[in-house]
Order: C-alpha cells, then sequence, then structure tokens
C-alpha cells in the first residue's frame, strides 16, 4: 500500500501487468449503499428482490431505437493510491450486467470532479469488477492479446480495492477510451467517438450509439 517504481508510468498512473494497485476509498456509508443499489435503468436494484430492475432493463434492450439511459450518480469520496491520497473526488458506479446486481459494483473515479486535483497526469479512472470471471484476469489478457496483435486496445492491469475497510477484491484498472487513447492510438483525436451497447450497425437503431465526447456530432 505504499508508492512503488511501478505505481507511475510517464507520469501517469500505471497500468503495468508486473504491478497491482492498492486502492482504499473512503465515502459516506450511506451514500455508498445508496451507489451500490442503483441501477442504470432507474429502479432500486433491491426493489421487489431486483424484479423491477430486471422487468426495466428487458424492456431498454428491446428498444433499440432509443437511447440506453444511465441514472448513475456522482458522489464525493476519498482515494487512496499505493499510499497516495486525494480528497474531494468524484465517484460513481458504472457497467452493464455484470455490474448492475453485484454488491462490488464497477466504478468510475474523476479526481477532479470536485475540484482542481490530478494524480500524476492521471483524473479519470475506471475499475472493473471482473464478477462474471471468477480467474480475475480473462479481460486483462484479452485486451492483452489486442496489444499482441497491434490491435488498439485499452491498456489494464488489476487492482485490490476496499471502500470503507470492505473488501471488495480484485479489480481490473482500464484505461478510458477517450481523446488521450485516440492521440496515443491513432496520432489524433479529431474524429467522432460513439460506444455501442447492446446494438449494431442499423439506421434505426443509431439512438443507441452513445456520444463520448464533446467534439462527437450528436446527430450521429
Amino acid at each position: 500500500s505504499t508508492i512503488s517504481s511501478n505505481t507511475f508510468e510517464r507520469e501517469e498512473l500505471s497500468f503495468n501487468t508486473n504491478h497491482m494497485h492498492c486502492i482504499n476509498i473512503t465515502m459516506d456509508i450511506s451514500d455508498f449503499d445508496q451507489l451500490r443499489s442503483e441501477s442504470r435503468v432507474g429502479p432500486n436494484i433491491y426493489d421487489n428482490n431486483g424484479q423491477v430492475t430486471t422487468a426495466a432493463l428487458l424492456e431498454y434492450v428491446s428498444q433499440c431505437d432509443v437511447p440506453m439511459p444511465s441514472y448513475y450518480n456522482w458522489y464525493t469520496s476519498n482515494i487512496t493510491i499505493d499510499g497516495i491520497t486525494l480528497n474531494n473526488v468524484g465517484i460513481r458506479k458504472k457497467g452493464f450486467l455484470g455490474s448492475l446486481f453485484s454488491s462490488a459494483p464497477s466504478i468510475k473515479i474523476n479526481t477532479s470532479k470536485y475540484t482542481d486535483q490530478m494524480i500524476g497526469l492521471t483524473n479519470n479512472i475506471t475499475f472493473n469488477n471482473n464478477a462474471e470471471d471468477e480467474s480475475r484476469v480473462v479481460q486483462t489478457l484479452n485486451y492483452k492479446l489486442f496489444e499482441l496483435i497491434d490491435y488498439p486496445a485499452p491498456r489494464c492491469n488489476l487492482s485490490n480495492i476496499k471502500v470503507n475497510d470492505e473488501a471488495l477484491g480484485t479489480y481490473c484498472h482500464l484505461e478510458a477510451v477517450d481523446q488521450h487513447f485516440l492521440q496515443q492510438n491513432f496520432g489524433n483525436s479529431n474524429g467522432d467517438l460513439y460506444e455501442g451497447q447492446l446494438v449494431d450497425f442499423i439506421a434505426e437503431w443509431l439512438p443507441r450509439w452513445e456520444v463520448k465526447n464533446n467534439i462527437t456530432d450528436p446527430s450521429r
């Protein structure tokens, strides 16, 4: 839980696969309970033992001509990474099926959400919970395979995460696909950037393609 030579690479939080980050998050207990009970489709995941959320999810999945909603909210937390502490950072739940009903949800951290601060050159941090993978390593191995065949893919390594001293397990620390990623992999970040979720290249389904930055054409 202390800083090492592998905590940073090129002044950003490292994706070195030989290093596991040690992450300690502290936040209001009721806020964390609220965070992990949220669903991206609206209802609390515990309402009627999850049946309300499941019904809403199935309704959205069957309507590919409407955007996939995200009702996840931002909360305030303090985070310590390998012994380096930042206070008053933003945290929210993320993800889809693998995170939705998990008590150890995938999360996003934005260190500059409420105040101008970074950890090295990093301010957006993504942790996937590996809930559908008992080995915890499949995502990291898959992205390494893409890297080895010279295919643009997010960098990825592992992190050990605690929230309010509750051990949540081994997460993937995943590089965000954003302007920085595009610049590193394609030499520029000028193009449109969308993310598709349960969707294909069909004209009527275009609303399901999510605009990922403020320079992307929202008309798709």
